[in-house]
């Protein structure tokens, strides 16, 4: 799905995948944070944070948030109602650089499957530099393909799990879901 699809869909519905509401995105999220290894975090990078529901469970576990999303319609949203004092929200196309060296947490959730080999590459790439030694990387998607992305869930995560120098930490796989933790040794 290109970015001007994303930003179509927000302008015609604010919460357009029920990221409020649904019980497929509140258990996910629940598991994302429950997956952490460390419990606090001084640095976390979220891409794709679309209008920042998961954002704000991160800042709880974070010093620092920095999310982006490539919709200003998902970005402004999640830019409203109460914003933790240690997120920061900015209007950003992956693969995107936001110089964020030695952070400790990169979460890439449900966007992988939406790049080509080669922005899926480079996002790996970049989470890679960023992170310190010993920095984590969640990685979540829903299983199947949605028809408009590269791979499907599983695909992606197989891709992901093949990829060099990674500790792999934690794999959750349940019906609908697949959860990789992966630590930059």
């Amino acid at each position: 799905m290109h970015e001007t699809d994303f930003e179509k869909r927000y302008q015609q519905n604010i919460d357009p995948w029920g990221y409020r509401d649904s019980w497929y995105e509140r258990r996910k999220y629940a598991l994302t944070v429950g997956s952490l290894p460390r419990e606090h975090y001084r640095l976390a990078w979220e891409p794709a944070c679309s209008i920042g529901v998961l954002t704000r469970m991160l800042a709880a576990r974070a010093d620092r948030v920095v999310a982006s999303d490539a919709s200003p319609t998902a970005v402004a949203e999640a830019r409203s109602g109460d914003v933790p004092a240690n997120v920061e929200f900015s209007v950003q196309r992956l693969p995107a650089d936001p110089d964020l060296p030695g952070a400790d947490l990169v979460v890439l959730s449900e966007i992988l499957y939406y790049l080509n080999l080669s922005d899926r590459e480079r996002v790996l790439t970049q989470a890679w530099d960023m992170l310190a030694p010993e920095g984590d990387l969640i990685v979540v998607h829903w299983r199947s393909s949605a028809g408009d992305t590269y791979l499907s869930g599983d695909e992606t995560h197989t891709w992901l799990r093949s990829q060099p120098g990674w500790q792999h930490l934690v794999t959750h796989q349940d019906e609908e879901f697949v959860l990789d933790v992966l630590r930059r040794p």
